[in-house]
């Protein structure tokens, strides 16, 4: 234990001491045990050391001087002995002791903090035997094992020379699960640990909804766990006992998740992982898509020290089911039982590629990054790269109820390279996009010819250098001074190729800029902005079409822009005047309505926070004179209220915290006429009560009302509300409906159409009139989706039932669709990795 004993025997007396030393040095160490601050900070003072910091800082500091004079240099010691030696982080007090035995005894108190070899361990009060080699502690204990493992105790016994320890009311993790004993043993032989009368759960709280209560419980680490006289109680009441029980906590090599989609029908996806860490993957995968195909594939990934690694290559045997019309989109190969047999041609589909960053450099930071990938069509990602290695309820509802291939299903290539050095920034990118595009010669949206065609866009190379700096530091006249200055330079070449892969379009841009910029503080509740940029723009196609040179034209000039804010105000209520010009200073005649003038704009901006009100309002005036190319003058510059942006107005009131009341009003100031008026009214409240049971409201009402064309008028309702029926069971209702004839229920309307005026309250009772169709079909008020369920909390569990109903448009565009959703689930709130859910689809 000699380790031990040089290590702390040296720490201990930095931070306090209490053992007799030489009579010609007790002045100073009585001064550091009893002294006050300023005394402290005067004998801090005749040394010659620094004099700052705390109480306990100057103490330390003063301790490490004149020990210093004797012992050899702390960090020598500490660096020979760490790897064995108990190393004092930190302690408020501490005591040297000899036993009649005359065996060193360490006594640490308030705010311990010891490492012994790959653990730490902390405490309010520790006494360590350092000749026996014994660590006992109490109060407040964390001991955290060479592993990582947490283990939190009141009182705690831990023998060095056996790696063996007792915990007194101790806690610590399996997993996802939390377990607790009166005494946990850790037992050094095979890394076990055993809990007496231990208590197992999920649920953090004092009184957990359900756990698992043992005589005894031994843990293997990392991922076996037997437990003796197990019961498992829900609440106070115990539903199962059992002697043994024995569990792997290893997570299973196979993860299997299963659900349903539209386009592909029942989908069982199943995951494989023979190498799996932090910084290494290789997943193997299987899948069986009921319409679609036979899915298999390897994903690998790699991450080390200057970049990382991504592979991917998988394949399907597809059926080839839509490109029949005897197939309806229902059809399922695997019955139902009668079904007609159709003869389906199968085929290959396809995605192999990978991914491979490198980063390196010492005195510049550099990325580079390549992405090679090619899949067999744009539809491939779309149907077998969405996975799931567990159940995920949200993910099924909302895959079941709209499955259909989006246009963007597209992929791409690149090979880019990124370098930083101080303030400078260096970028080449080159990039190969392929992007589906609409068949027009199709028209159902589903086929797989829908968006068959794919056109190819090349940006190679497009680079990039920039710059940004503060500049002009201390200089004189003091407005000029410290500057935020950034400047950019731009270069790419860009080829478009049709569905064919016949290049049709080359285009070359370049572009370079400098902007320089500050705020100013002029006075009190007044900040000024200015900024200033000079710039140039070049672009050209090769080979262009009249519409390209003139495109050509317009985007190559040398330019100068201004931008300057002043704002009046405070925070809570201010006005902003800002003012905007670019300019084109040379460049080639490109006809342009404005001449030279690219943009050039005043504009306004109000904001007001008052009680319980918040304004906000903004509008700015187009100052871009018209030229005369024929003359070669610019026009009179008049003012033209055409030249006005639309005045936003939003006002918003909460007169109470569950209550706001918002109103957005656009006025056309061109054509001296409203235009449009969105009127939101939310109420939330989550504490209304009735009896016992609690209810929460939300509901949304958004009115917008178009003054152009009152007809067109729009009133969106989102209604919410969740009721506590009973403890930890609560039942929802929601319902989402669209009413887009308004204007029946105005009468100087309905008469100008020749109709009858509707009364409102009468018409949106009648839309929640669920016991009578013709009600519900002569409601303006159209139901768009409906969901309501029941939800069983048991805290980190949870329990649910539900249907969920939404109107739809069918693919041909022919009529609506009602899509009926039933579902059940149950799983963990915060892990993924344990739940189980059932769902019925209509139709299914």
């Amino acid at each position: 234990m000699s380790r031990i004993r040089w290590v702390l025997l040296y720490l201990l007396l930095v931070p306090w001491i209490c053992f007799a030393v030489e009579e010609s040095d007790r002045s100073v160490y009585e001064i550091v045990k009893d002294g006050i601050e300023e005394e402290l900070r005067q004998e801090a003072r005749k040394r010659g050391i620094s004099d700052d910091g705390d109480v306990n800082d100057l103490r330390r500091r003063l301790l490490d001087h004149e020990l210093g004079k004797q012992l050899v240099p702390f960090e020598e010691r500490a660096e020979a002995e760490k790897e064995d030696g108990i190393i004092l982080q930190r302690a408020d007090f501490i005591e040297h002791r000899e036993t009649e035995g005359d065996e060193e005894i360490i006594y640490l108190r308030g705010n311990v903090d010891i490492t012994y070899r790959d653990k730490r361990i902390y405490a309010d009060e520790m006494r360590i035997n350092v000749d026996q080699g014994f660590i006992a502690g109490k109060g407040n204990i964390t001991f955290i094992d060479d592993s990582g493992k947490e283990y939190l105790a009141e009182e705690f016994f831990y023998d060095t020379n056996t790696d063996e320890g007792v915990f007194f009311q101790g806690k610590s993790t399996l997993k996802k699960f939390i377990y607790s004993g009166n005494i946990i043993r850790k037992i050094h032989e095979s890394e076990k640990f055993v809990s007496e009368n231990a208590t197992i759960t999920t649920c953090n709280i004092k009184y957990p909804h359900y756990r698992v209560e043992a005589n005894r419980l031994f843990y293997y680490d990392p991922d076996y766990v037997l437990i003796k006289d197990a019961s498992f109680y829900f609440g106070q009441d115990a539903l199962i006992e059992l002697p043994y029980y024995y569990s792997n906590l290893e997570e299973p090599d196979i993860k299997t998740s299963l659900h349903f989609r539209e386009r592909a029908g029942l989908v069982i996806q199943n995951t494989y992982y023979p190498v799996k860490s932090d910084e290494t993957q290789l997943a193997l995968k299987g899948d069986v898509y009921e319409r679609l195909g036979v899915y298999t594939g390897a994903d690998f990934f790699t991450d080390y020290s200057v970049g990382e690694t991504d592979l991917k290559a998988s394949a399907v045997l597809a059926n080839e089911v839509y490109y029949y019309d005897a197939v309806t989109e229902n059809w399922s190969p695997w019955g139902p039982p009668g079904s007609t047999d159709y003869t389906v041609n199968r085929y290959f589909r396809y995605n192999l590629g990978g991914y491979q960053k490198f980063e390196y450099g010492d005195r510049t930071d550099n990325t580079t990054e390549l992405n090679l990938y090619w899949t067999s069509d744009p539809y491939y990602e779309y149907d077998f790269e969405r996975r799931s290695e567990t159940f995920d309820l949200f993910k099924l509802i909302e895959q079941a109820e709209s499955d259909n291939p989006r246009k963007d299903s597209g992929f791409s290539w690149y090979a880019n390279h990124y370098t930083s050095i101080d303030s400078f920034d260096f970028s080449v990118l080159n990039n190969m996009t392929f992007k589906p595009q609409r068949n027009t010669a199709v028209d159902t949206v589903y086929l797989p010819g829908y968006y068959e065609h794919r056109l190819y866009t090349i940006t190679a190379p497009n680079v990039t250098i920039s710059h940004h700096d503060t500049i002009l530091h201390d200089i004189q006249p003091e407005f000029i001074s410290s500057l935020d200055y950034v400047s950019s330079a731009n270069y790419q070449h860009t080829a478009y190729y049709d569905d064919a892969g016949m290049l049709y379009s080359e285009v070359h841009r370049a572009s370079t800029w400098l902007n320089l910029g500050r705020s100013y503080e002029l006075a009190e509740y007044i900040e000024f902005t200015p900024e200033i940029e000079v710039g140039a723009e070049g672009q050209s196609h090769v080979e262009p079409t009249t519409n390209e040179l003139q495109d050509d034209q317009r985007r190559t000039l040398l330019y100068g822009e201004t931008k300057e804010s002043l704002i009046f105000g405070p925070d809570e209520i201010n006005l902003e005047l800002y003012h905007n010009l670019k300019y084109k200073l040379a460049g080639p005649d490109d006809f342009y309505d404005y001449g030279r003038f690219r943009i050039h704009k005043l504009g306004i901006a109000g904001y007001a926070e008052f009680w319980k009100f918040t304004e906000e309002l903004t509008t700015s005036y187009d100052l871009r004179p018209t030229y005369d190319w024929s003359s070669g003058t610019y026009n009179p510059d008049v003012l033209d209220q055409s030249r006005f942006s639309p005045l936003i107005n939003t006002l918003t009131f909460r007169p109470i915290e569950t209550l706001s009341l918002s109103d957005r009003f656009i006025y056309d100031i061109a054509n001296s006429r409203p235009k449009t008026n969105s009127f939101i009214l939310n109420y939330y409240n989550d504490n209304i009560y009735l009896d016992k049971h609690r209810f929460t409201l939300d509901w949304n009402l958004d009115w917008e009302h178009n003054f152009n064309d009152p007809l067109r008028d729009i009133l969106h309702s989102n209604f919410e509300v969740n009721m506590d029926i009973y403890r930890y069971l609560t039942l929802y209702f929601s319902v989402y409906s669209r009413n887009e004839d308004i204007w029946r229920y105005f009468p100087s309307l309905a008469q100008g159409q020749g109709v009858e005026t509707v009364n409102p309250i009468v018409d949106l009772l009648k839309s929640f009139n669920f016991l009578n169709v013709e009600d519900r079909k002569d409601s303006y008020f159209k139901l768009k989706s409906i969901s309501f369920g029941l939800t069983r909390d048991l805290h980190d569990w949870q329990l649910n039932f539900d249907y969920t109903g939404n109107r739809e448009i069918s693919y041909d565009g022919t009529r609506y669709l009602w899509n009926n959703t039933f579902s059940i689930s149950i799983g963990l709130k915060e892990v993924e990795d344990v739940n189980i859910h059932t769902t019925f689809t209509e139709g299914r």
